[in-house]
């Protein structure tokens, strides 16, 4: 029998590795042992797959690496910059996407797109085709860059017992070193066996459910959905699925402790990155022992809903025992008024109202063009003038540019993203933010 749970918690403790053998033991139901071998045969083969696609992972990034450095030569050759360089190529080249383009994407992504109608969708699928279009000159200009600037192989990224000073490959004479490449792969690499580990987390929670339950029908004579109906159906009086989810942990966490379960499968270590700080907003004394790192983008609902949680765990820890500091990562082609919403944030940290006006945002987020900015601006009381000479001035934006680089860097794919001493938290919950702020403090 498959009994399903709409939520199951399992916690784990920390390992540097998630990568294990079809027939290692993830956990123990007294002397049952459960392996690999009998969770779902799709986790057994991403599990299985993982080394191949960090292998493929280091590869492609290191392409992209030589690439970034031909951009590097020829921009400078040029005397302008990378980001400049590759505007003028792309903007020659791409093509506005044709309706018939726009409907066939449409058509075929009808699923991913939900209720949206073509007419709603047709922004965000032309601006995906023409960063497609974007990406393939981009290859293919690095590819002629290639008979201008010599691109020497080096040492092979995926060999065994790499070395820090090992070089990669060598562009117009300088050389890609191992040590720097690692550094930056580290989140990257990171997230692969994360979610290697969330698929087997997952599928043991299951398992490891299921026995549980048909040795307590054993042990009770009594059949299994005749104990699921005691346990949690009966006592349901809501009938939602959170109440559900809580019913299906009580009855885990008491079958747990009397079958003497023990859960073997332990959590990657997230890597510690060198998350700066910057000069951006902040709370706190900048001497605290902890600093907390939010990326953020001010039209994104997950950092609205996110924001003010953060916020109240960190009344416990402001300002001598934490920092917090938000950075901006707009998503740009998801949310086409954030970037905008990231300059009026920055002309109100002028005035010092920083926090106040992200406040009124994130609560506004479907209200982000300029007028409205500026009545924002308004309410919270700063000076009119002197915040829409700021807005129009276009001063913040190659600052807000440059968190996104640095974000992006640090393995960022979307918002919000929160760091705490430089490890990323996974779960965007007040006790996943507390747990991590106080193993950051007993470190110190």
């Amino acid at each position: 029998m498959k009994i399903r749970l709409l939520v199951l918690i399992l916690c784990l403790s920390s390992i540097s590795s998630v990568t294990v053998s079809a027939q290692e033991v993830l956990a123990k139901i007294g002397e049952r042992n459960i392996t690999l071998n009998e969770l779902d045969p799709q986790v057994k083969a991403a599990t299985e797959r993982l080394p191949v696609e960090i292998a493929r992972l280091r590869k492609s990034e290191l392409e992209k690496e030589i690439n970034k450095w031909l951009f590097a030569a020829e921009a400078a050759a040029l005397k302008t910059t990378p980001e400049k360089l590759l505007e003028a190529e792309t903007a020659k080249k791409r093509v506005k996407p044709s309706d018939e383009q726009i409907k066939a994407v449409y058509e075929a992504s009808r699923a991913a797109l939900g209720d949206l109608s073509l007419a709603e969708a047709s922004g965000r699928i032309a601006a995906f085709l023409i960063r497609d279009q974007e990406q393939q000159i981009s290859l293919a200009f690095a590819e002629r860059l290639k008979q201008k600037y010599k691109v020497a192989p080096g040492v092979d990224v995926n060999a065994p017992n790499l070395k820090a000073t090992d070089v990669l490959a060598t562009v117009a004479g300088k050389p890609i070193v191992a040590a720097n490449f690692n550094e930056r792969l580290k989140p990257l690499e990171y997230d692969l066996r994360y979610e290697a580990y969330d698929l087997k987390r997952q599928a043991l929670g299951q398992a490891v459910f299921e026995n549980m339950i048909l040795a307590e029908s054993t042990a009770t004579n009594s059949p299994a959905n005749e104990i699921i109906q005691r346990e949690v159906s009966d006592k349901m009086r809501d009938f939602t699925d959170q109440e559900r989810a809580k019913l299906n942990q009580a009855l885990f966490d008491k079958l747990r402790a009397k079958h003497k379960v023990q859960i073997l499968l332990t959590e990657p270590d997230a890597p510690v990155l060198k998350i700066s700080a910057d000069d951006d907003p902040a709370k706190g004394n900048q001497s605290a022992p902890v600093t907390i790192v939010m990326f953020s983008d001010f039209q994104c609902p997950a950092c609205a809903r996110t924001h003010p949680v953060l916020e109240e765990v960190l009344k416990q820890y402001l300002p001598n025992k934490a920092r917090f500091v938000v950075r901006d990562f707009p998503l740009m082609d998801l949310h086409p008024q954030a970037f905008r919403a990231a300059e009026a944030a920055a002309a109100a940290n002028v005035q010092g109202k920083f926090f106040e006006f992200i406040d009124v945002l994130y609560k506004n987020q479907k209200a982000l063009d300029d007028a409205s900015l500026k009545k924002y601006a308004a309410e919270i009381g700063l000076d009119a003038k002197r915040f829409e000479a700021d807005l129009a001035s276009n001063r913040f934006a190659a600052e807000i540019r440059k968190d996104r680089e640095d974000g992006v860097n640090y393995g960022i794919k979307g918002t919000p993203t929160i760091f705490v001493n430089g490890v990323r938290v996974n779960e965007l919950s007040a006790e996943a933010f507390k747990t991590a702020i106080e193993k950051a403090l007993t470190k110190k």
